[in-house]
């Protein structure tokens, strides 16, 4: 994509319609590049750790997270599996 950002990212974001709209365009594009993605209606920590979770079950994909809340890790921990693929945590 080459559209140039204009102004400051937080101020944008912080209007509930520009970050719907955000959410939307990225979605629709990260799909067409053939990418799956997952959208949590409220608190995503439970969507985040679950889809991690399953993907390293399938053992098919390298499992990466990028989280910044200690509460996914924990989840993560707790539910994971000797016989699940391994799942790296990036912490932000």
């Amino acid at each position: 994509m080459a559209t140039k950002q204009i102004g400051m990212q937080e101020p944008f974001l912080a209007n509930t319609t520009n970050k719907k709209g955000f959410i939307v365009l990225l979605k629709q594009y990260l799909e067409q590049q053939g990418t799956t993605v997952c959208q949590a209606a409220g608190d995503a920590d439970t969507l985040i750790v679950s889809t991690a979770l399953k993907n390293a079950v399938e053992g098919s994909r390298i499992v990466v997270m990028v989280a910044e809340d200690t509460d996914i890790l924990v989840m993560l921990l707790y539910h994971s599996q000797a016989t699940m693929q391994n799942v790296s945590v990036l912490h932000v």
